[in-house]
């Protein structure tokens, strides 16, 4: 089950994460930053350019990570 992100900034990108077979880790780190850079970036809103390379992360993450891992 997917973690609780209602009413957290940038809902729905952190709800397709917490779906999704990879981590939080495993984004920041396809996007160059740790994990602590990562969560402040999505403190607050993303821009549009931001939130596209967010969910490009996570698309190249979900095919590299083993599925059930």
């Amino acid at each position: 089950m997917a973690d609780d992100v209602r009413g957290l900034p940038n809902e729905d990108v952190r709800r397709k994460i917490a779906d999704s077979n990879v981590s939080e880790f495993f984004v920041a780190d396809m996007l160059g930053l740790s994990f602590s850079g990562f969560a402040i970036l999505l403190a607050q809103p993303l821009s549009p350019t931001d939130r596209k390379q967010v969910l490009a992360a996570l698309t190249e993450a979900e095919k590299m990570a083993p599925v059930n891992a």
